[in-house]
C-alpha cells in the first residue's frame, strides 16, 4: 500500500520539525518569559549538537567548549543562564535573540509550550480495515497496517512493515523496511521529562523529536518507545526489542542489539551493537553499554559498560569482579567456621 502526501512533497521528516512560523516578540508575550521583543521569526526547536537557523534552542552552561557549536546558530532565539559572561554572550549576539533567564530548561519549556499552542493539525484520520491513519502518512508497498492499529500524522513507514493490532505509531514516527511492531506498542509518544517552577510545579518539556526506526526491526508486545525531546530517539537496523520493554527519550540502541523482556532504559541511554540487555535490567540516563556487552538479569547499571563486558546486580559490577568478591567472602566464612 503506498499513499501520496503532503509529507511526500516536503522531503521528509526532517522538513517536518518546522512546526509553526512565530516572532519571538509574539512568543514572549504569549509564554511571560523575559525574552527580548524581536520580529526574528522562528520555525522549529533545535539541539546543542543539531542547531537549524531559525530555532529555538537552549543552553544550560554556555562555556568555551561549547561555543563551537553555538557559533553556528544563525537567527535563532537562544536561552542561556543569565550569569552567562559578557564576552560569550557579544559573541553569538550578532546574529541571534539572546534570553539571558534564571532557568534554560525551564524557560524552554514555558517557550515552546506556548508556541506549540498556535499549531493546528489539519490531518484527517482515514479508517482502513479497521485501523486509523493519518491522510498525511506515507505508508511504503507491501506494509499491512492490521485492525485497531493508529498511524498519527507526519509519519513515514517503509515497505513489506507489519503493524499489528493495537499498535500507536505517533507523529514524526519513521519505521524502515521489514519492521515488525507488535500488538499494543506504542512508538513515538512523548517521554517523561519536567522541570520544576520557581514554587514547584512541574512544567512538562514538549518531546517533538520523534523516533527513527531501522530496518529488519522487531518491537515487542506492549513496548514502549518515547520520542526524543528535541532530536530524535533511534532504533537501527537489526535490533530486536522483546515484549513490555521502556525505552525513554532519546536513547540510542545501536545495530543487531537485543532488549530483553521488561527492561528499561532511562533518557540518553545508548546500546551499542550486538550487545545484550537481559530481562528487568534497568540502565539510567546517559549510561552506555560497549559493543557487544551483556547486561544480567535484573542488572541496575549505574556506570558505563566496557565494550565485551558482562555485567550482574545491583549496582551491576562485571561478573568476575562478582564472582572474587563470593570467593573471598566464602573464604572468610570457612575460615570463621574453622575456628
Amino acid at each position: 500500500m503506498a499513499q501520496k502526501s503532503c509529507v511526500a512533497q516536503m522531503g521528509g521528516l526532517a522538513e517536518m520539525k518546522e512546526l509553526f512560523r512565530l516572532r519571538v516578540s509574539d512568543i514572549a508575550k504569549a509564554s511571560g518569559e523575559p525574552i527580548p521583543d524581536s520580529d526574528l521569526v522562528v520555525t522549529r526547536a533545535s539541539s546543542l549538537h543539531n542547531i537549524h537557523n531559525n530555532s529555538i534552542l537552549f543552553i544550560k552552561k554556555l562555556t568555551e567548549g561549547n561555543m563551537a557549536f553555538v557559533k553556528s546558530a544563525s537567527d535563532c532565539l537562544i536561552l542561556i543562564p543569565d550569569d552567562t559572561s559578557t564576552d560569550l554572550v557579544d559573541a553569538i549576539r550578532a546574529h541571534n535573540v539572546i534570553a539571558q533567564v534564571p532557568n534554560p530548561r525551564l524557560s524552554y519549556a514555558k517557550v515552546m509550550t506556548a508556541a506549540l499552542k498556535s499549531v493546528l493539525v489539519r490531518c484527517q484520520y482515514i479508517n482502513r480495515n479497521g485501523a486509523f491513519i493519518a491522510d498525511d502518512a506515507v505508508i511504503g508497498e507491501g506494509t499491512a497496517i492490521e485492525p485497531g492499529a493508529f498511524v498519527d500524522h507526519s509519519v513515514v513507514i517503509g515497505s513489506n512493515v507489519r503493524i499489528h493490532a493495537g499498535a500507536a505509531i505517533r507523529s514524526f514516527t519513521e519505521v524502515g523496511d521489514n519492521t515488525i511492531i507488535r500488538e499494543n506498542a506504542v512508538i513515538g509518544s512523548e517521554g517523561f521529562g519536567f522541570e520544576r517552577d520557581t514554587d514547584g510545579t512541574p512544567i512538562r518539556l514538549p518531546h517533538l523529536g520523534g523516533v527513527q526506526i531501522g530496518r529488519d526491526v522487531e518491537i515487542g508486545v506492549f513496548t514502549a518507545v518515547c520520542a526524543g525531546t528535541i532530536d530524535p530517539t533511534v532504533i537501527e537496523d537489526d535490533v530486536k526489542v522483546d515484549n513490555l520493554v521502556h525505552i525513554a527519550h532519546n536513547c540510542v540502541v545501536e545495530k543487531g542489539a537485543m532488549v530483553i523482556a521488561c527492561a528499561e532504559l532511562s533518557g540518553s541511554a545508548r546500546v551499542g551493537q550486538r550487545s545484550w540487555v537481559g530481562p528487568n535490567a534497568s540502565v539510567i540516563e546517559s549510561r552506555r553499554i560497549g559493543e557487544g556487552a551483556t547486561v544480567g538479569i535484573g542488572a541496575v547499571v549505574i556506570k558505563d559498560v566496557e565494550p565485551g563486558a558482562t555485567v550482574a546486580g545491583n549496582p551491576a559490577k562485571p561478573t568476575a569482579e562478582i564472582t572474587k568478591v563470593n570467593r573471598a567472602i566464602a573464604r572468610l566464612v570457612a575460615d570463621e567456621n574453622g575456628r
